[in-house]
């Protein structure tokens, strides 16, 4: 009879009492990694800042406090033992999508701040392939965008000196 109590399954309320005990634990687990999630990447941010920084101060030799985005296509990060966390953010392949997140007005120039937080943006965004596809397909609709925009500025410059140039019409009775 005593093995046969071992084999049998707890009665329903000793069950729910286990289960119930199971997922607090699973909660706290969860909880415990959220904050060791938020407190790394908060030292990966306060890490990266002084970085980037670092970096605007080499791309704004002149001390304007901005720079133009094709400078970040110019400036080999690479070879700069300083900003070794940086550098794969600052690859080539990655400098277009940067430009594009930091030049939000499409002014052709970007701040330090607008580094920053660019950088970081890009450096802790994890898109699926979907979410990374559309993102790239709507870039490229407001590149269009601006295209268009500009063609159509030059369109109405053309226009109205055509139209200067035009006699004044004299109403005929």
């Amino acid at each position: 009879l005593a093995g046969l109590l071992h084999v049998l399954p707890p009665p329903p309320p000793v069950t729910n009492l286990i289960t119930a005990v199971q997922v607090e634990d699973c909660i706290c687990s969860s909880q415990i990694d959220d904050k060791l999630h938020r407190e790394q990447t908060r030292n990966r941010i306060n890490k990266l800042i002084p970085d980037i920084k670092k970096a605007f101060e080499i791309l704004d030799r002149a001390s304007q406090g901005h720079v133009k985005t094709n400078r970040l296509r110019e400036i080999d990060f690479a070879s700069s033992k300083k900003l070794q966390d940086v550098v794969p953010l600052l690859r080539p392949q990655f400098i277009d999508e940067l430009c594009e997140v930091v030049d939000v007005n499409g002014d052709g120039y970007i701040t330090e701040d607008e580094l920053v937080n660019g950088i970081l943006h890009l450096s802790f965004s994890d898109p699926s392939l979907e979410l990374a596809r559309l993102k790239n397909l709507m870039m490229q609709a407001g590149r269009t965008m601006r295209h268009m925009r500009q063609a159509v500025d030059q369109t109405n410059e053309v226009l109205s000196g055509i139209c200067k140039t035009l006699p004044a019409s004299t109403p005929q009775s």
